[in-house]
């Protein structure tokens, strides 16, 4: 079996490390082939400009869709509370990929602690119809 993770962080965030890199050596030991995506970048940018903003989220889309393009050489795709656009999750299933959506209790709340906007519940809402 091989499966692909797209965390949201690396193992320095609580969230990453308890739901995915805590895991990793017992996958190593029953010899199940993984690879980690880390969907937030290690260096922080200063988002107090547009511009910056911009170069983002342009980031994240690129990280996104390499992702999805890796992702076709694992049997199971496993996603830690990243809100995919709709269309990605709709090619996993057409694709036969097992679909492992995680998240915790926390998820109604952003980052920045304000509740979740309508377009994110929308997501989520498909996101937990189409997982296995």
């Amino acid at each position: 079996m091989k499966i692909i993770f797209l965390t949201h962080g690396s193992e320095n965030l609580a969230s990453s490390r308890t739901r995915v890199f805590q895991y990793l050596p017992y996958f190593k030991n029953k010899e199940i082939k993984y690879f980690v995506h880390q969907y937030l970048p290690k260096t922080n940018l200063n988002l107090n400009y547009k511009i910056n903003i911009w170069i983002f989220k342009s980031l994240m889309m690129i990280r996104l869709f390499i992702f999805f393009v890796h992702s076709f050489f694992y049997d199971v795709v496993f996603i830690q509370k990243i809100f995919l656009p709709r269309f990605y999750t709709y090619l996993f299933k057409k694709l036969n990929k097992k679909f492992i959506f995680d998240f915790d209790d926390a998820i109604q709340l952003s980052n920045t602690n304000y509740n979740l906007k309508s377009k994110h519940i929308i997501r989520l809402n498909y996101i937990l119809l189409k997982s296995d």
